[in-house]
Parts: structure tokens; C-alpha cells; sequence
């Protein structure tokens, strides 16, 4: 395990900001910055710009409003206040951090799609931490309440994006429970979850506490997204030491644990939009074997031709010189600069187009092999 998603939600923030003593926030990022060090890959997703916000201004009329730009202006204000509290602490590590705001209609958009992974993917090559948010100020989804919860989903449509290992949604709450133990005393704490169902979905409450935007429920539809992604979730709260003892597979929280693999499951996305391929690459057999053995990107210099019209963003149809069909993938480049760059090597992108978005035509990420496909082929 190697890529990991941690959401940590708005009560964390603030209870961090209002008390001295409460210091789970920094354990958490404490923890982060030690396992880095063993090579682990960390995104958070962050909720906590509007309470933040009203912790620090009181602006009158403000506060308790619940006009749509009043929420945006408190968000607008509070994103601020947020990332100052991560770039401080990671700086004070000489660590750096990144902010990136983006909401779950940037990762249906295929370009869109790509446009997000690749900067994440080159955040990652410069060891810098993105820390991503819902973009409120934009998109008022969340705030407005019709995706209750949104940060919860976004962290994992982000977590499937990047193709990560582990989604860690931490809250107030230990986990799920049979009932809430705010308010009974008759609950308990469900330790694994195969499958979201009606009954496990009618143990969840909407949030309580009026300070995030979500609860269980929101968690519940972030964890039924990473099932269907072939990707292991944790709903639990803070405390020690808790991200490595989720890595090792320890009870903690309410674990759910997907029957489908990545793989599986990168297939089913990718083929939705198999029959609107909009072109043909043929690669030689040096691509070939590499694509096939060695799971690796398709590279310009192992193109020999390409057919029809298309654009970035658009799934390809990839054949070897043979014309056997060996994969589908999403393209980095329309048909104009693909043209102009087949054959070529990686590093002469700058010299050949005019905006370099990556050295790979197809990443590996994007890309699906054929159930045909074989080494025995090569």
C-alpha cells in the first residue's frame, strides 16, 4: 500500500482552533509526515473553511445567514484561515503543501479529469501535499445542501482518481453504529461492512452538530463509491498512531472492504465510454511489450500511426502493427499535436507543441488492456 486518501472533517478543524489542548489535528499530521518517510503518498481533503470563518470573524448578519453568497463569502473567508494551519504546520517540517480546490463535476468531465490527476500526479513527483476542498465559492452543491456532505464523496472520487489504496474518512464518531451513542447507549459499533445496503444505510444520521456539512450519511455514500472502486475505506475518528494501524489492517473504526478489484473496476469506468472511441493509435512492438509486460504508459516515440479525429479528453482505441486490438485508453493529446509528436522522444514535447501536458500520449493510470491481450501475443 503505497497511496493514501485522508478526509478529516470540519469538527477536527475546529475543535483544534477553539482549544489548546485538543491536539488530535497535529497527531494526525504528525503521522502523515512519519510515513511519508516509509513511502507513503498522502492527499487530505479538508473540510472546515466555513467553520473556521465564524470562528475567527463575527461579522454581523453574516454568521447565521442562510443566504447561498453569505455561505460563500464565510467559505471564501475561511480558505484562508485553512490552509494557513496546514502550510504552517508542514512548513515547520519543511514540508510544502498544496491547495486544490475542485468539485466531483471536475472528475466527470473527462478533460477535466485529466487536467486534475496530472497536477495531482505531478504534486506527487515534486513531494508536495495536496490539500484539496470543495470549491464553494464555485460550486454551491454543499453548502446549499443538495449533496449533503460533499467533501465526504469528493475525497472519494478523488481517492479512485488516483488510483489510491486507502480512503480514511475521519469524523466526531468511532465509526458506524446500530444506533448513535450521542444519544443511546444501546449501540454498537459495526467493525466491517461488505455491502452498503438499506439496512446498514438506516443506521446513518444527517450530522448533528451543525458544524460540518455531513454525517454518517454522507460518509456511508463516500464508502459505497470506494466499493464499487475496488478500494478499501475506514470510517473513525482520530487518536494515535490511528493511520498506521488502519495500514496494518488492526480493528479500527468500521472497515469496509471491497469484493472487486482496482482493476475491475478501472475497466467498468473506462468502458463506459468505450463506444464514443473517436480514434485509432497503432503502436510498434516495443510499445507493445512495454504496455503488456511491464504495465507501463503508452509514450509517443512507440506510435507508428493514428487514425481518425479526436480530442484530449477522448478514449483511443490501441492495436499493434498486427491490428490485433490490445487496449483503450484516455488520450493526453487531440489528433493535431499526436500527429505531430508520434515517433517521437518524450523529452522533445516542449520543442514540437505548444502546451506540454505530460510525457505520456495515454498514462498507464488511464489506460485498460483487453481481455485478449497476453504476453503469449508479444
Amino acid at each position: 500500500m503505497k497511496r493514501i486518501v485522508v478526509k478529516i472533517g470540519s469538527q477536527i478543524i475546529l475543535n483544534d482552533a477553539q482549544d489548546n489542548n485538543y491536539n488530535y489535528l497535529d497527531q494526525l499530521l504528525n503521522e502523515i509526515i512519519n510515513l511519508r518517510s516509509k513511502g507513503f503518498e498522502f492527499t487530505i481533503v479538508t473540510s472546515g473553511a466555513v467553520a473556521l470563518a465564524k470562528h475567527h470573524l463575527l461579522i454581523k448578519g453574516l454568521e447565521n445567514s442562510n443566504q447561498t453568497s453569505s455561505k460563500q463569502a464565510l467559505a471564501s473567508i475561511g480558505q484562508t484561515f485553512l490552509m494557513e494551519k496546514y502550510s504552517k504546520f508542514f512548513e515547520a517540517h519543511n514540508i510544502y503543501c498544496a491547495q486544490v480546490l475542485a468539485g466531483r463535476d471536475n472528475f466527470n468531465s473527462r478533460v477535466a479529469y485529466l487536467n486534475i490527476k496530472n497536477t495531482l500526479e505531478k504534486l506527487y513527483e515534486l513531494n508536495v501535499i495536496p490539500i484539496i476542498n470543495e470549491n464553494d465559492v464555485v460550486s454551491t452543491k454543499e453548502i446549499e445542501g443538495r449533496f449533503y456532505g460533499d467533501n465526504d464523496r469528493l475525497s472519494s472520487v478523488v481517492a479512485n482518481a488516483i488510483n489510491a489504496n486507502l480512503l480514511i474518512l475521519f469524523g466526531k464518531m468511532d465509526g458506524l453504529y446500530t444506533e448513535n451513542p450521542d444519544i443511546s447507549d444501546k449501540g454498537k459499533l459495526i467493525k466491517r461492512v461488505d455491502t452498503i445496503d438499506a439496512t446498514i444505510m438506516s443506521y446513518a444520521k444527517d450530522s448533528e452538530d451543525k458544524i460540518g456539512s455531513g454525517g454518517m450519511k454522507s460518509k456511508l455514500e463516500a464508502a459505497k463509491i470506494c466499493l464499487g472502486s475496488g478500494i478499501r475505506c475506514v470510517i473513525t475518528s482520530p487518536r494515535n498512531n490511528v493511520i498506521e494501524k488502519i495500514i496494518n489492517e488492526d480493528s479500527i473504526g468500521t472497515q469496509f472492504i471491497p469484493n472487486t478489484s482496482k482493476l475491475e473496476s478501472k475497466k467498468r469506468w473506462l468502458f463506459t465510454g468505450v463506444s464514443e472511441n473517436k480514434g485509432i493509435i497503432i503502436i510498434d512492438d516495443g510499445a507493445k511489450k512495454a504496455l503488456v509486460s511491464k504495465g507501463a504508459s503508452l509514450l509517443p516515440v512507440g506510435i507508428l500511426s493514428i487514425e481518425g479525429k479526436f480530442n484530449r479528453g477522448d478514449i483511443l482505441l490501441i492495436k499493434d502493427s498486427k491490428n490485433n486490438e490490445i487496449a483503450y485508453g484516455i488520450t493526453n493529446y487531440g489528433t493535431k499535436d499526436s500527429l505531430m509528436l508520434k515517433g517521437k522522444d518524450s523529452k522533445e514535447i516542449d520543442e514540437i507543441i505548444e502546451i506540454n501536458y505530460g510525457t505520456e500520449m495515454i498514462h498507464r493510470d488511464n489506460l485498460v488492456l483487453l481481455e485478449s491481450t497476453s504476453e503469449n501475443n508479444l
